[in-house]
């Protein structure tokens, strides 16, 4: 093999040298990189674990929020039926006062006025039974005793109150 310029005892040094290198590199390097890359996978591994976790944290939040805020906006729709009946009770209680106070005044009203239309009439005929005697003092000529007096009042009220 000399003749084609291999020299057996460098080959076989250059083979030993090169196996040694690989078991070395074997034992110092090949096995610390696969134990970070083994390490690094562990790590990737729990982040990806970390995110799905907290994806799901996130999910049962926003869960919770949304059956809150449910809740929330079914309160304050209670409260707000609440409200509305509590007015529309004030309004019928308001209306009813107005209408009780409306009744009053309208029954008062009728009262002043029968009193008023009383008393107009008594007037009325206190003025017709006074221009009656003046009239029968001047017809008759001469004043009348109280006693014809009243009886010419009552006559002509009684005939008054007939033709009405």
């Amino acid at each position: 093999m000399e003749a084609l310029g291999f020299n057996a005892g460098f080959l076989l040094a250059q083979i030993v040298n090169f196996v040694v290198l690989l078991v070395l590199l074997r034992m110092f390097l090949y096995r610390p990189i696969l134990n970070m890359l083994e390490q690094r996978r562990e790590r990737i591994r729990e982040s990806l674990e970390a995110a799905e976790r907290a994806r799901q944290e996130v999910v049962q939040s926003q869960k919770a929020y949304e059956d809150e805020l449910a809740k929330a906006r079914r309160e304050a729709q209670q409260i707000i039926e609440r409200a509305r009946e509590a007015a529309e009770r004030q309004k019928e209680e308001i209306l009813a006062e107005a209408r009780e106070q409306a009744r009053q005044l309208i029954a008062r009203a009728e009262e002043e006025i029968a009193y008023e239309r009383q008393q107009a009439m008594a007037q009325l005929r206190e003025e017709v039974a006074q221009l009656s005697l003046e009239i029968a003092q001047k017809v008759i000529g001469h004043a009348l005793s109280e006693a014809e007096h009243r009886q010419l009042i009552r006559q002509f009220l009684a005939e008054v109150g007939e033709s009405r």
